[in-house]
């Protein structure tokens, strides 16, 4: 079930949803072109299972931008910032995609406004391990359009968010960490298999 889009003029409330590599209590810092860029950071992750909630972020996405840049405009396909997680980012055949199932979102938030989290019981999150990779949230975003050089897209602005339950954790390239481990542990190896190598 999704909640409908309500908060702040321009904001769009999107749940449950899974978080995935959340730096929401502490900005993270990275170089970019050079410079250093600070920011808080997310992945949001919309299960294809909830088409509906997927069409209502495409159609807020558009409506910011349209609302800068006019209907003459396009938005181009690689500035679009909900994508498909099932899309291969390699030449293999076999890439599975980011994120399986999911399409999904890059959040981000600045140093002077830090998103508000809570827990499910609407206390505040104060310990930077409640909310870790692969947990269930409802989330709040502002689609903002913006024009950099000859580039014009749309940015997901994170206000806050608000953890549910707590999932599966996710790791890299969005696999299931518990997969993984189940992966290994089916290996039909010997103890002292190093010495094949």
């Amino acid at each position: 079930m999704t909640t409908p889009s309500t908060g702040p003029s321009g904001t769009l409330l999107v749940g449950p949803v899974r978080v995935a590599y959340p730096h929401l209590m502490k900005p993270r810092t990275s170089i970019i072109n050079g410079k250093e860029d600070t920011r808080y950071e997310a992945v949001l992750l919309i299960p294809k299972e909830s088409p509906e909630l997927v069409e209502k972020v495409r159609a807020s996405i558009k409506t910011a931008f349209v609302g800068k840049f006019g209907d003459q405009v396009k938005l181009a396909k690689d500035k679009q910032p909900l994508k498909d997680g099932d899309a291969s980012v390699t030449d293999d055949d076999g890439d599975a995609g980011k994120y399986p199932g999911y399409f999904y979102a890059n959040v981000k938030g600045w140093p002077d406004n830090p998103p508000q989290l809570k827990h499910a019981d609407k206390s505040p999150i104060t310990d930077p391990g409640a909310m870790t990779s692969g947990d269930w949230v409802y989330m709040l975003v502002k689609p903002r359009a913006y024009a950099f050089e000859a580039t014009k897209g749309v940015a997901l602005d994170i206000l806050g968010a608000r953890l549910i339950k707590k999932g599966d954790a996710i790791g890299a390239g969005g696999v299931n960490k518990a997969a993984v481990a189940d992966a290994l542990d089916a290996l039909e190896i010997e103890a002292e298999a190093d010495e094949a190598f």
